[in-house]
């Protein structure tokens, strides 16, 4: 984590992420956001999850890789990132 003033501090240590993700080890090149709860959302490349962690940082496998393929009828590769907006 990154302050505006440019402090850094770790948010999530790699040990709380790869608890999550077992047998995986933890790729960070999927993407995070937040949403305007305070939760912390981390598309999860060696996975292909996305993984969710309250305010508390107690995280599961939000949507795990087997949903995304029932939705999308392919393969998950989350490498490409996630966002959230606010619904119309």
């Amino acid at each position: 984590m990154v302050t505006p003033v440019g402090a850094v501090s770790t948010f999530l240590s790699k040990a709380a992420l790869e608890a999550i993700t077992t047998p995986f080890t933890v790729d960070l090149d999927g993407g995070i956001a937040f949403d305007s709860s305070g939760n912390f959302y981390l598309a999860e490349a060696n996975s292909d999850s996305i993984l969710r962690f309250d305010a508390g940082l107690t995280g599961t496998a939000w949507v795990p890789a087997a949903s995304i393929q029932a939705v999308t009828n392919a393969i998950a590769d989350l490498q490409g990132g996630i966002a959230f907006a606010p619904a119309p």
